[in-house]
């Protein structure tokens, strides 16, 4: 879905026409927005020097993470990636971390719906996070389609200075290059996965 959208979307495809892009994931210890975007930049063949920063509350993710540069080391285009603990419901956890708002992406997949439970103790972050975030900085999210998540989101929007460019509410199919048998030992051990996915989603800009 991360990349079929970007592909849609010129004003993220174009991000990656530069030299250096540094992207922040927020909540994305799982690693849906890196593996998206590593995928649009290979099959689009563009060769940024990318810097991941990967921000999630579950520390074992930073072991995950680690060593990714590495395993990719054949890649036409360097990347580095970094894990920062981050736990966007606990002012003290997160009110120290300033360097990610230097940013050119911000990435929020399936984030707000996790979150949305707790959302009195987290809408805090998001309007610390936009105030902050330098202009002309991009937004991406993607979320279950539920005017809860996604009305959240365009309100925080609207109230801290970001322009939603584009906005809307779709069916997504998984690419007809997507093959479930790489899955491997992971097919059968768990339910065959979605083909089709109902979402909301939302691009912005920073002004």
């Amino acid at each position: 879905m991360v990349c079929s959208i970007f592909e849609q979307n010129t004003v993220l495809g174009n991000l990656f026409d530069n030299q250096k892009v540094k992207v922040a994931c927020i909540g994305g210890g799982p690693g849906s927005d890196f593996l998206g975007i590593l995928k649009y930049l290979m099959t689009n063949k563009k060769s940024p020097t990318i810097k991941f920063q990967l921000c999630d509350r579950e520390k074992s993710w930073g072991e995950s993470w680690s060593d990714v540069e590495d395993k990719v080391e054949d890649l036409e285009f360097r990347i580095s990636t970094s894990y920062m603990p981050l736990d966007v419901t606990k002012r003290d956890d997160w009110e120290s971390h300033i360097k990610y708002f230097q940013s050119d992406l911000f990435t929020m997949i399936y984030f707000m719906s996790e979150v949305f439970s707790l959302r009195d103790s987290a809408e805090e972050y998001f309007a610390h996070l936009f105030n902050e975030a330098k202009i002309g900085s991009l937004f991406l999210f993607i979320d279950n389609n539920s005017s809860d998540f996604y009305n959240w989101l365009d309100e925080l929007a609207e109230n801290h200075k970001i322009d939603i460019l584009s906005s809307k509410e779709t069916y997504l199919k998984v690419p007809f290059d997507e093959e479930k048998s790489d899955l491997g030992q992971y097919l059968t051990k768990f339910s065959p996965p979605k083909l089709t996915a109902n979402v909301a989603y939302r691009i912005g800009r920073k002004v």
